[in-house]
């Protein structure tokens, strides 16, 4: 474990805009990160509970599938979430849309989220 970064300490936070209207602004934050096996598949992967719920946008297997710019080729990609008991293996997300972990070594895709949120004043 002492390899791998906590990605949830380090995801990257920009100032995406301002909006500017009848003398206010109010400015708006994305965050970007990798997705928990957790907010991916909504259930403890090897009882990993990271993240706060599943992705609204995860119902399905076939609604987890990566595919390259062609369109038709499905891609594995990487979770954010490394094996309880293992330095080196890490869960990410199949072909088909399921769930299984391999050693990270593996050049494998990765699929970012970004969370858009208002600034407090």
């Amino acid at each position: 474990r002492d390899c791998l970064v906590d990605v949830r300490k380090t995801a990257y936070v920009y100032t995406a805009y301002r909006i500017r209207g009848r003398g206010a602004s109010e400015t708006y934050d994305a965050k970007v990160f990798p997705l928990s096996s957790y907010e991916i598949f909504g259930t403890a992967v090897g009882g990993v509970t990271e993240g706060k719920k599943k992705a609204d946008i995860f119902e399905a297997n076939a609604d987890r599938i990566a595919y390259l710019e062609d369109g038709v080729t499905p891609q594995t990609w990487w979770s954010a979430s490394a094996v309880t008991n293992s330095a080196s293996i890490v869960y990410y997300v199949s072909t088909a849309g399921a769930s299984t972990y391999v050693n990270a070594y593996n050049a494998y895709g990765v699929r970012l989220a970004c969370a858009f949120g208002k600034q407090d004043s």
